[in-house]
């Protein structure tokens, strides 16, 4: 049987993801990102892609051959 303590805890539950939910539709409205995974689109001046080499023992592509070590 719901004893009125839970039937209390469960309309706070609801009234709290009711909310949540009116605060993310909001900011998404308004153009603005509710999670901020930190990630850009811009590109970084300084950053410079690394060539992958192929290990030629088992055949895993690493950044740098002289730091890896075959687990074979």
């Amino acid at each position: 049987m719901l004893s009125p303590i839970k039937i209390i805890l469960l309309l706070a539950v609801v009234a709290g993801v009711f909310l949540i939910a009116r605060m993310v539709r909001g900011a998404v409205k308004k153009g603005g990102n509710p999670v901020d995974t930190g990630y850009s689109n811009e590109k970084d001046e300084g950053a410079d892609p690394t060539e992958m080499e192929k290990c030629p023992n088992c055949g895993t592509y690493v950044s740098a051959l002289e730091d890896h070590r075959c687990k074979r």
